[in-house]
C-alpha cells in the first residue's frame, strides 16, 4: 500500500502542504506536512486552513471566526486539515 493510496491523494480535493511558519499553540511546527481536504465542510473546533488578508493561516474553525471573515477582502476557508 502506498501513501498516495492510503491518504487518497489522487482525489482532486486533497493536498499535502508543508508548513512555512509554525503554530505552537496548535502543536504545528515549521516543516510539518499537513493533509488538506477542500471538499470537507469544517466542524466546530476542527483545524482548518484559512486565507485571511491574502495569507494562509491555520486556525480552529469556529462560527465566530467565520462570521468575522471579510469576503470582500479575500478571506475564506481554503480547506480542512485531516
Amino acid at each position: 500500500l502506498s501513501l498516495d493510496e492510503y491518504y487518497e491523494i489522487q482525489k482532486p480535493s486533497r493536498f499535502i502542504i508543508e508548513v512555512a511558519a509554525g503554530a505552537p499553540s496548535l502543536d504545528i511546527k515549521k516543516g510539518d506536512r499537513l493533509l488538506i481536504d477542500r471538499a470537507i465542510t469544517p466542524r466546530e473546533g476542527q483545524l482548518s486552513i484559512f486565507v485571511i488578508n491574502n495569507e494562509f493561516t491555520v486556525r480552529r474553525f469556529s462560527k465566530k471566526l467565520l462570521e468575522n471573515q471579510d469576503p470582500e477582502n479575500g478571506d475564506f476557508i481554503w480547506g480542512v486539515i485531516k
